[in-house]
């Protein structure tokens, strides 16, 4: 059965993200800090032995995350996110339901060259599946590239990226906006969309922050 791309992972290595993006997030005196609603669904079917099997996950969690723009300057943005939820595997007539996690952190940065900001990054998706057979605690881990940009209009900021550009079980095009507000605060969200055809994938997120 496959699990939406996902490869093993060693847990101990996950105590390293959040320091890994606090030693790469201070590097300007200004930016936009974000606090954000996230929610991502998964569904596949396939035959196995000529038994139809579907499978869904839909996880809801919450995350932080952080841009710095700089005019003629140098772009930063990094990110975490926790999320927990249910995996359910359907065949005629029975479902069994599993607990989920997952954990994504990202880093990216790119150049203002104007009202256009491309950026290059990585990120990195660590999940868990509570399978009641499973006595051994087993993690997998999806990583990949990332390449987008950001457009710069009177009153929003445009992002289109592509994930996972070298990971095509795990390809995904997101688009987003940000608006900031008069009082320094301000309010995002972003879709997200798998590419492959086998998985259905949706991923949303709603941010509120302000600027610093």
């Amino acid at each position: 059965m496959r699990t939406f791309g996902f490869r093993k992972f060693n847990h101990n290595r996950l105590l390293v993200l959040p320091l890994v993006l606090l030693s790469l997030g201070v590097i300007a005196d200004e930016r936009i800090i974000f606090g954000s609603f996230e929610r991502e669904s998964a569904k596949e079917g396939f035959n196995t032995l000529g038994v139809d099997i579907e499978v869904t996950e839909t996880l809801n969690g919450f995350g932080v995350r952080s841009f710095k723009f700089n005019d003629k300057g140098f772009y930063h943005g990094d990110g975490f996110t926790f999320l927990t939820g249910d995996r359910q595997a359907c065949l005629p007539g029975i479902c069994n339901s599993f607990d989920a996690r997952k954990v994504v952190a990202s880093f990216e940065v790119g150049k203002d060259i104007g009202q256009w900001i491309p950026f290059v990054g990585l990120s990195i998706a660590v999940s868990h599946v509570e399978f009641e057979i499973n006595t051994d605690r087993k993690y997998d881990l999806t990583k990949g590239l990332i390449a987008g940009s950001w457009y710069k209009l009177d009153t929003f900021i445009l992002r289109g990226a592509v994930s996972h550009l070298d990971d095509g079980d795990n390809r995904t095009i997101s688009g987003g906006l940000l608006y900031q507000m008069d009082n320094r605060f301000a309010l995002g969200a972003e879709l997200g969309w798998l590419l492959d055809s086998d998985v259905d994938r949706l991923s949303f997120s709603l941010q509120f922050g302000r600027s610093f």
